[in-house]
């Protein structure tokens, strides 16, 4: 299974035991148990890579809507990430896609609207939800998610969300939801750390197309602790005979990875 992963997407070497139990989570998800998967990390650990190459692996035939949260400073927009991932949804007749409110409206009854209306999705095949960058959600998406998630435990749903973890201390808005949904049940916790220097050579491999040079090897480890989107990026353009990193760093890259 890792040599697909590999393959596909360099950044998830090393994500075999991680990827196993996402897989179960779904399959669990598609026999008909409901539940929710909170992956956290670092930004750029590869939390999404991780849960889209579970998601692809799916056995079963599943429909997955995923829409991600956005930092918005200027503004809110009532159930932004829902929006996004309902667009991704398929239309039959007689189901019909739930309205979502706009700035003004009412929104007492949308929970209940969407709840019905994936009610009738469950009926015809499993449903995943994904949310990326729950630390951006609105106080809306969060409402919503908190009402699926105290539905029926056999419908076959998963909520899947990747969550920033350093981002979320005490006073983050997010906070309560979280210690909230701990009390829940059919609640799944995944932690993903960074890689190890045994795996970010695997994925440096990858990426050079070559085994990378040990002193090289250990410049990138020492600036990028393993974090898989790090790697990606100090890689890029340099040649697989390559002994250290240049010398100097452009700013926008260097800024990145010693951030």
């Amino acid at each position: 299974m890792s040599q697909n992963v590999e393959a596909i997407d360099p950044d998830l070497v090393g994500r075999a035991t991680e990827l196993a139990a996402a897989g179960a989570f779904l399959a669990s998800v598609c026999t008909g148990t409901a539940g929710t998967l909170v992956v956290s990390g670092d930004p750029g650990v590869g939390k999404t890579a991780l849960v889209q190459r579970a998601c692809a692996s799916l056995h079963s035939p599943a429909w997955v809507l995923a829409g991600a949260c956005l930092p918005l400073a200027s503004m809110t927009v009532p159930f932004l990430a829902l929006r996004s991932a309902f667009r991704r949804a398929p239309q039959f007749d007689g189901v019909a896609y739930p309205t979502l409110r706009t700035a003004g409206e009412a929104s007492h009854d949308v929970p209940g609207r969407i709840d019905d209306w994936l009610d009738e999705l469950c009926l015809l095949r499993p449903v995943v939800l994904v949310i990326d960058d729950l630390q951006w959600a609105d106080q809306s998406t969060l409402d919503v998610l908190m009402y699926l998630i105290a539905g029926p435990p056999e419908r076959r749903l998963g909520i899947v969300a990747t969550l920033r973890s350093g981002e979320v201390g005490e006073g983050h808005p997010l906070q309560r939801w979280l210690a909230d949904i701990r009390r829940m049940p059919r609640i799944h916790w995944m932690a993903l750390g960074p890689l190890d220097r045994l795996d970010t050579g695997a994925q440096v491999s990858h990426l050079l197309g070559a085994p990378p040079h040990q002193t090289l090897l250990q410049e990138i480890f020492t600036h990028t602790a393993g974090n898989a989107y790090l790697n990606r990026l100090l890689v890029s353009g340099i040649p697989p005979e390559a002994r250290h990193l240049p010398p100097k760093l452009p700013l926008d890259l260097r800024a990145a990875v010693l951030a």
